[in-house]
């Protein structure tokens, strides 16, 4: 009497190793590559052009927000409209082709400690003290960037290629291991 072959079932395990690796490796790469904070030479020069500060103009509907870099504050000449540092609320947005959020972190008489987030195709956070007409960098750092974006694509498409190489392998190793089973002659 032939009893009836259970299906086998398929192990989810043999999925979720390779997930869990990929997983691993992409969070360790992230925060392995993740730029530094810089908190000292922030006049070097990679810094004062995407070192970010918010900016009020006095117009004539009230006051409007803008961007400057480090460099623009430092070349500040006699002919640029008047500006100030210190910001009237305590979070604003600044829509100047992007997207751009500042708040401020803490609120003194004289001064304002801001945190002003970028971004554009890299997203950066810089943080600064303000005063009515300057202000004084405190730290810099890239968050993300597109770049990131691309490697972990890159990464995912390496990843998805080799898991299915070894699925195939593993496929035709099985193939070929039956065949040479059914194919040996009974002893006789």
């Amino acid at each position: 009497m032939e009893t009836a072959k259970k299906p086998q079932k398929k192990f989810l395990k043999g999925c979720l190793i390779p997930l869990g690796l990929y997983v691993a490796v992409l969070v360790i790469g992230f925060y392995a590559t993740r730029p530094p904070l810089i908190t000292e030479n922030l006049y070097g020069e990679r810094t004062l052009t995407r070192f970010s500060i918010a900016t009020v103009v006095d117009g004539e509907n009230g006051y409007e927000y803008g961007r400057w870099t480090l460099r623009t504050v430092s070349e500040i000449g006699t002919g640029s409209p008047p500006r100030r540092f210190l910001l009237p609320e305590p979070e604003i947005t600044i829509y100047v082709g992007d997207i751009h959020h500042a708040r401020i972190i803490e609120d003194h008489d004289d001064w304002q400690l801001i945190e002003f987030n970028y971004s554009n195709t890299y997203h950066s956070t810089s943080i600064y003290r303000a005063f009515a007409d300057r202000i004084e960098p405190v730290s810099y750092q890239v968050n993300s960037s597109v770049t990131d974006a691309l490697i972990a694509m890159l990464f995912t498409a390496f990843s998805v290629a080799l898991y299915l190489l070894v699925a195939l392998v593993n496929f035709v190793w099985k193939r070929w291991v039956r065949k040479d089973e059914d194919t040996e002659l009974p002893a006789d």
